[in-house]
């Protein structure tokens, strides 16, 4: 068992960059005031990451009311979202299920990308089909105590679950590749 905590602790602490819910949005772990994570990957161009972080964003957000908002080829790419599925909670008899819909903006350079989620907007459909709002603001009282610290939890795992298949998909040789008629 210990074996088995030790791995996953090991897996898990190789990926530092994260994200962290304050009242203003999603900022960088430890940094509230970048907006944004940076991660590094050495040795790979600009045109390889774009081409990776293009298609990712085509194959995993090209559809059901998601796009792409902006693409500025081997430099950025943007990406809008609608009604993604975060996670579906038990509340007494009633599974909630908390949803979000967001911009997603990966800028790329040689070796570097920004990833940073802009104009969240979580929210939960009610059993009478009504639209019930989570802005980050609402996670706290005014004496700045988490009040809601469930759908804290939901948003930080989401997000940082999202950037983790980011990031391996911008590192991911085969995902961009060219073909070479073989």
């Amino acid at each position: 068992m210990k074996t088995i905590l030790l791995f996953l602790f090991a897996c898990t602490a190789t990926y530092a960059q994260e994200f962290n819910v304050t009242r203003g949005g999603l900022t960088a772990k430890g940094d509230n005031s970048q907006y944004y994570i940076l991660e590094s990957f050495e040795g790979i161009p600009a045109d390889s990451l774009y081409a990776n972080a293009k298609r990712y964003v085509q194959k995993n957000y090209g559809t059901l009311g998601n796009s792409i908002k902006a693409d500025d080829a081997n430099k950025s790419i943007s990406f809008t979202t609608a009604n993604v599925g975060m996670k579906t909670i038990k509340k007494g008899n009633a599974d909630v299920t908390y949803l979000s819909n967001y911009t997603g903006n990966i800028e790329i350079k040689d070796g570097k990308a920004k990833i940073a989620y802009t104009n969240v907007d979580v929210f939960a459909n009610g059993a009478d089909n009504t639209k019930e709002s989570f802005p980050f603001a609402s996670y706290w009282n005014k004496k700045g105590k988490v009040v809601q610290p469930e759908i804290k939890k939901v948003v930080e795992d989401h997000f940082n679950a999202s950037t983790r298949l980011i990031v391996a998909a911008l590192k991911d040789p085969n995902i961009g590749a060219k073909t070479t008629g073989w």
